[in-house]
This record gives structure tokens, C-alpha cells and sequence, in this order.
């Protein structure tokens, strides 16, 4: 209900998620997720994110050289979803891309073509490239989705360019 508010619509959100995990070096599993919450603050749906960032949250390699994970902290310690996931209210489908899953056009392909949805949603953090060209960029290649799906793509950023983007590239 604190999402939502008195939007009085469905809301998409992005969170970070944890559980209990089964191991002692990793006691919890965290995951890049998107909610959408009803018009009354109802949980109606989750996306855990399926193609992780190297390096930004998780660490190649990290099990068989742990050395390896402390010496890179920074990194995120994320597990990726399973399974097609799209996000349903009222008979319709979005499916959500979280950051660059929206530039990999094998990912989002299977995705679409398992989900059948009516609207991409692409919610990313480009503020980690600061003032450069890269935001656009991610931007153009988020859009060439939209096009290849003929579906409507709805981009939320916490930096650089957001957007509506019809089915067309407009």
C-alpha cells in the first residue's frame, strides 16, 4: 500500500529481495526482483532477474576461487530466477527486464515468445555510468525490443532517459 498509494492503479517496482539461504557462507539469497503491487497495495506478482551482471552482482568464478569473491566485496552476491516469469493484473501480461536484459535479444526473444505479453517494462540503474553517451545508448538498444516485438516498452531509469517507446521505435 505504501507503493502505491493513492495511485488507485497497478504499480511496477523494483526491490531487492532475500530468504534464507542453505549455506553458511551464503546465509541468505538475494535477488534483483519486480513487483507489481494492485491498486490496493496486493502483491500480485514478482520477476526475480534471470541474466545477472558479472562483476556488479555476482562474482565469476567466486565458488571455486572464494579468495576471488573477497577480493571483489563489491560485487553483488544476487542468484538469478527460474523459469518464464511474467507479471499478470486484470488478464493482462508484462514482462519485466531488469537493467541490460533488455539489450539481449536471445533472452527477451524466448521470454516473449513463452509469455505472450501485452507490454515490455525495462527498469534499470544506469546512474553507474555517470555523465557519458552510455544511457542513451542502452536507451536506442532497449527500443530495437520494442520493435522486434511489436509491443509497447515502458522504461523506468534512476538516471538518464525513461520512457514510453510504441510498438514502432517512436
Amino acid at each position: 500500500a505504501q507503493v502505491t498509494g493513492a495511485l488507485g492503479v497497478p504499480t511496477i517496482f523494483g526491490v531487492r529481495m532475500w530468504r534464507s539461504g542453505a549455506t553458511e557462507s551464503a546465509p541468505r539469497i538475494r535477488h534483483n526482483t519486480v513487483m507489481i503491487a494492485g491498486e490496493g497495495g496486493t502483491i500480485l506478482g514478482r520477476y526475480d532477474k534471470h541474466e545477472l551482471v558479472p562483476f556488479g552482482e555476482y562474482t565469476p568464478l567466486s565458488g571455486a576461487f572464494p579468495a576471488l569473491g573477497k577480493a571483489l566485496g563489491h560485487a553483488g552476491v544476487f542468484t538469478a530466477g527460474e523459469g518464464l516469469q511474467a507479471l499478470e493484473w486484470e488478464g493482462h501480461r508484462a514482462v519485466a527486464l531488469v537493467c541490460y536484459e533488455d539489450i539481449l535479444a536471445g533472452y527477451v526473444n524466448e521470454t516473449v515468445a513463452g509469455t505472450d505479453p501485452d507490454l515490455l517494462v525495462n527498469l534499470t540503474n544506469d546512474a553507474w555510468f555517470g555523465d557519458t553517451a552510455e544511457p542513451w545508448i542502452h536507451q536506442a538498444e532497449a527500443r530495437l525490443r520494442a520493435i522486434e516485438h511489436r509491443r509497447y516498452l515502458v522504461r523506468a531509469t534512476n538516471s538518464g532517459p525513461s520512457g514510453v517507446v510504441d510498438a514502432v521505435g517512436e
